[in-house]
């Protein structure tokens, strides 16, 4: 945490190349961003509307942040359902670098920000 940024939240390495996982927390800015990517031999089980659930309750209980910020594709109508049942609403769509593709991609981005 000394740099500033941390990797905190639900990793699960599930079998060979699938895994539930990969968040991040910058101290330097009060958000924090979710991201995942799920092997489709896993999809349709909940395992990631869990993971993720899981992870927005330890960023709250543990970081100070206002906001929690998610991107998917457009076309990815299964993350996007995740986000929204997570309470996240849209905010915007914007062109990122993926690591997972090594290329940029649109994204629709959610958020949620913290309650009192």
């Amino acid at each position: 945490f000394a740099s500033g940024s941390a990797t905190a939240g639900v990793l699960h390495h599930v079998r060979g190349h699938d895994r539930i996982g990969a968040h991040r927390v910058n101290s330097s800015e009060p958000k924090a961003s979710l991201g995942y990517w799920l092997g489709e031999a896993f999809h349709g089980h909940g395992y990631m509307t869990e993971a993720a659930d899981a992870f927005l309750t330890l960023v709250w209980g543990t970081f100070v942040v206002d906001l929690i910020e998610a991107g998917a594709p457009p076309e990815n109508m299964a993350s996007i359902a995740i986000l929204r049942r997570l309470g996240m609403h849209y905010v915007c769509d914007r062109t990122d670098f993926t690591a997972n593709r090594n290329r940029e991609e649109t994204r629709a981005y959610f958020e949620i920000h913290r309650t009192i």
